[in-house]
């Protein structure tokens, strides 16, 4: 167990930050598991996987099949916690392209070509008439990244994460598709690390755990409501109707919450299945689940 009268430093990577985040840090979840929390946005998974390879960050969230790539080059980095499953992400359509079918010569902006959500992509543009290789792949970044080039008209479609709905508004873009419909056992927010700060500090992950674990379990309370939209509106920044947008949109989203050991297992074996039926090549070894049995997760 966690000495919880010794501060614990800890560094996030993330794309965006996400609510469940915010929600921890607003109630004082991670300051009772004796975490001081500092997040830094990046702009790709390449910066996650440098950044645990070089000891910048303890913990990122990301899709499990970044993890997988960095594993199979050679990279000891693992899941270790995984929140939810159902994927609060949009398939969205720059201005004046509400739908893809019939469409040709498409680009389509995606962090890694060959990682990540990028496969979901994938699955979303067959499923909307779509071959993904009769498109030009377009490797920008993150969901920041992805927003922004959707702007300029740089690229014609793009996943976003349910954060930006309003700003999806706002720039006159389409939602073509939604990522829980066409994957949803994908888990939402997974946090991975590097076997070196599990082997020399394994308490910080088991704090960091337990904070998340903690924070959904008091999210999901009814009573709660109306104090989460506002975490989530001074955590991120948004106004109270986005913030209410938002935590919608991931309520929606989700398929499980606090999934136990076996879900969480299965479902980072069906990220592994959709990387092998696009690249040829299984991963093994992503998950390590210590951190999730001894929290005793179970589906709520």
């Amino acid at each position: 167990m966690t000495d919880r009268t010794q501060t614990q430093q800890l560094r996030l990577g993330v794309f965006t930050t996400a609510s469940i985040v915010a929600i921890a840090e607003g109630s004082g979840l991670f300051a009772s598991n004796g975490i001081t929390l500092s997040v830094e946005e990046v702009e790709g998974s390449g910066a996650q996987m440098q950044g645990l390879r070089d000891g910048h960050f303890h913990v990122v969230h990301t899709s499990p099949d970044n993890v997988m790539k960095s594993r199979l080059g050679g990279d000891d980095v693992f899941v270790f916690f995984v929140l939810d499953s159902g994927l609060p992400q949009l398939l969205v359509g720059r201005q004046g392209l509400p739908q893809l079918h019939g469409q040709v010569g498409v680009r389509v902006g995606v962090d890694d070509p060959a990682s990540g959500f990028a496969f979901v992509v994938y699955e979303l543009l067959r499923e909307n008439g779509v071959d993904p290789n009769d498109c030009e792949i377009v490797s920008v970044g993150s969901s920041r990244q992805r927003l922004d080039a959707l702007r300029a008209g740089d690229i014609d479609v793009g996943l976003l994460s349910a954060a930006m709905s309003g700003r999806i508004q706002e720039g006159g873009m389409n939602v073509i598709a939604n990522a829980a419909d066409a994957v949803p056992w994908y888990p939402g927010v997974a946090a991975a690390t590097s076997r070196a700060v599990a082997e020399g500090q394994p308490e910080v992950l088991a704090s960091y755990a337990a904070a998340l674990h903690g924070a959904m379990r008091w999210a999901q309370s009814p009573g709660n409501a109306d104090a989460a939209v506002a975490l989530v509106s001074s955590g991120m920044g948004l106004s109270h109707d986005e913030a209410a947008a938002v935590l919608l949109r991931e309520a929606i989203a989700r398929t499980n919450v606090l999934p136990d050991v076996a879900a969480a297992s299965d479902a980072i074996a069906k990220v592994a299945d959709l990387r092998e039926l696009y690249t040829g090549v299984r991963a093994e070894g992503a998950f390590d689940d210590r951190w999730m049995s001894a929290l005793g997760t179970g589906s709520e």
